[in-house]
Formats: C-alpha cells, structure tokens, sequence
C-alpha cells in the first residue's frame, strides 16, 4: 500500500518537536532501583507522546525518543521512522531537525520530509510545547508543499504492574 508524503510529513513534525525537546538532557548518577527520576536531572531525554496540531485542526500523535548526544527517533502509524538531532537553545528551550524518507511500493524514494522545530519543557519536567514546519521534497530536494503547527508532549512515564487477574 502506498503511503502519501503528507501523511509521513505529519508524523516527522511531531517528531521534530519532540527532538528539540531532546537537548536539555543532563547525566546523573542514579541506582537501577530508582523507580522514577528526578525530571530536573533528566531534563527532556526520554520518550515521549507527541500530539501535532494544524491550523486546519488536523492533528495526529507520535511517539518520540530523545537520546543523550543529541540523537532522537520518531515513530508514526503511517511513515517510516524519522531521524534527527536536537540541541538546547536556552533554559528549558530547545531547537531540532529530523528527516524522514518517503518510498513508494516499490521501495524506491519519493522524497524526504524534514521537520524544524523548538520546544520549550514545562515546569513540571514532564511536558513540552512549541512550534514546527515541515518540508515535503521529491527526492532532487525540490519543495512539494509545506506546512507548519504545534506540537505538545507529555512524558512516558514508568507505571506499575498491574496485579495478576486469575483466569478461570
């Protein structure tokens, strides 16, 4: 099944935000039984739900991973994996860029989606929000169309097992 460039250019926005999130990322020494870490020290490494608005109100959510060293990685339900880098701007202000092929059935490249993005990570340590834009080109680098919205996230955080329910 073919998948379409806008498609896949919306996912990549939400992951572009979710990258720049990615730059305020700090280390710290902790034990593997710390069971949720300190926000501050974690500054935006981590995953992330990522919900892309357009002005159209259009919307669509990613998940988004943001890596220490600048790295992160988006997943979308209808494109292929987005890659990129992030960077920290300022306090709690961050800037990214990833890309995304885009391939037809056949498995040869149609174009690329980039998507540029800043966030700002919310006092709580476990949001963010900001603006992006995207580029959908043909694979020449030339511009098909493009867009821009907003983006929020909120932190995947570790949760409980539930308890056990016994089958009958």
């Amino acid at each position: 099944m073919h998948r379409h460039p806008v498609l896949s250019a919306f996912a990549l926005a939400a992951l572009a935000l979710v990258g720049a999130a990615a730059v305020g990322f700090s280390h710290r020494d902790t034990a593997a039984q710390d069971a949720t870490p300190a926000v501050a020290a974690e500054g935006i490494v981590g995953s992330w739900m990522v919900t892309a608005q357009l002005a159209d109100g259009f919307s669509f959510v990613n998940v988004t991973t943001v890596m220490p060293g600048g790295v992160l990685i988006n997943t979308s339900d209808d494109g292929p994996a987005g890659h990129g880098a992030w960077a920290r701007t300022g306090d709690g202000a961050y800037a990214f860029t990833f890309v995304a092929p885009d391939f037809d059935d056949d498995g040869s490249l149609e174009g690329l989606v980039t998507v540029r993005a800043e966030a700002t990570l919310g006092a709580d340590g476990d949001t963010f929000a900001g603006p992006f834009a995207t580029e959908v080109t043909d694979p020449t680098g030339t511009v098909l169309f493009a867009y821009a919205g907003t983006v929020e996230a909120t932190r995947i955080a570790v949760e409980p097992l539930p308890a056990a329910t016994p089958t009958p």
